[in-house]
């Protein structure tokens, strides 16, 4: 299975631009993400209550898939 970086090279390659652009669009989405949950799991260390600390880490981890 490709990559989305893959898939863009090969879109480029293909001379399909619009094509290659939504993969990069798609590529800056995923990064994009990645940083929403980092900044996300930072925020826990100044949550007051361990309760709603626990419940945002559960929540992390059901949107990472995990």
């Amino acid at each position: 299975m490709q990559t989305i970086e893959e898939l863009e090279r090969a879109a480029y390659a293909a001379d399909n631009k619009p094509l290659a652009d939504a993969y990069g669009r798609i590529i800056d989405l995923e990064n994009q993400c990645a940083e929403l949950r980092a900044l996300a799991r930072e925020a826990l260390d100044f949550v007051a209550s361990a309760e709603h600390a626990d419940r945002l880490q559960d929540r992390l981890l059901e949107i990472d898939g995990r």
